[in-house]
């Protein structure tokens, strides 16, 4: 047998990551990379070979119920540039983030195939893209002028044939779960934009944008009530889109009864909305538009994105 196939790194040798994993109720285990299994909250310290692509995942359960699913975008990580990774922290919602080497992923046209892969419970973590497992209903549906083109009853991946000649469509899904524990019981979204026939050789991707929430919560996903909170809002694009000018955001605080606009600073590359957390506890939930120079929309809405203590 050959010799020298055994080799031993010292740490820093190795790239550092610091992964924290947040919980959404009581009683919940999370397992990342199908080895490590532990009570949420908890921390792992990783050391991963450098400059080498990494794919990661986590999921989350209580009991024997299979709860959600993150995975993340092939990530490469450097040698004494120490990393810390948030998983499973909110807001959970709708996400594009950039695929390496597949830019049209997340929805996409060929020739007159349109293909859409919708992840609506995506965490807040760079590059995650998350779904839930225990949702109790879904739809995914195309419409074209107006008119609708096909559905299926459940939301996340969907193929559509449509016409060759170009159209204004409005894409519409929902995923809708009840659990007592769960957060981001309801996640909505509309987007229009208009397409025709893509000869390839290659798909082209099709414009749609998410606007992602990012607030600073505990490891229980939690921020405190009767106090001011700023919120970072900010956008993820599949390709092909315009500028996008700045987006609307409305916050409720009673499962979005009501809704009251919440301002928002800019803030760089993205805003903050500035919110006031009423002190009775509860949960707060957004709505947020938003529109780029050529007149692709998006209308999203979470409902308990997050919990007041």
């Amino acid at each position: 047998m050959p010799t020298g196939l055994v080799r031993h790194f010292a740490d820093r040798e190795l790239a550092s990551v610091r992964s924290e994993h947040s919980s959404t109720g009581t009683g919940q285990t999370g397992t990342r990379d199908s080895m490590v299994t532990a009570a949420l909250p908890f921390t792992l310290q990783e050391y991963y070979s450098p400059d080498t692509p990494w794919e990661s995942s986590f999921d989350q359960s209580t009991g024997e119920e299979y709860e959600s699913s993150t995975r993340s975008v092939p990530k490469t990580y450097r040698r004494g540039q120490p990393v810390v990774e948030r998983w499973n922290s909110g807001v959970f919602g709708p996400s594009f983030p950039r695929y390496p080497g597949e830019p049209a992923k997340w929805a996409s046209r060929l020739g007159d195939t349109a293909a859409f892969d919708l992840w609506l419970l995506s965490d807040r973590g760079e590059g995650h893209y998350g779904q839930a497992a225990n949702a109790e209903s879904g739809t995914t549906a195309l419409y074209r002028d107006g008119r609708p083109i096909a559905g299926y009853p459940w939301s996340g991946r969907s193929e559509f044939t449509l016409p060759p000649e170009e159209a204004a469509y409005r894409l519409h899904t929902e995923s809708t779960r009840n659990g007592p524990m769960d957060l981001s019981t309801t996640v909505s979204a509309d987007w229009t934009f208009r397409s025709g026939h893509v000869a390839g050789p290659g798909a082209g991707p099709l414009p749609l944008t998410a606007v992602r929430f990012a607030p600073a919560l505990d490891d229980r996903n939690q921020a405190s009530g009767g106090a001011g909170f700023l919120v970072p809002v900010y956008l993820q694009h599949t390709g092909g889109q315009a500028a996008v000018t700045e987006p609307v955001v409305q916050v409720s605080y009673d499962d979005g009864t009501t809704w009251r606009p919440a301002p928002l600073l800019p803030a760089g590359d993205h805003w903050l909305a500035r919110l006031w957390h009423p002190a009775v506890g509860g949960f707060v939930s957004f709505k947020a538009t938003a529109a780029d120079r050529n007149g692709n929309t998006v209308d999203q809405t979470i409902i308990r994105a997050y919990r007041l203590k």
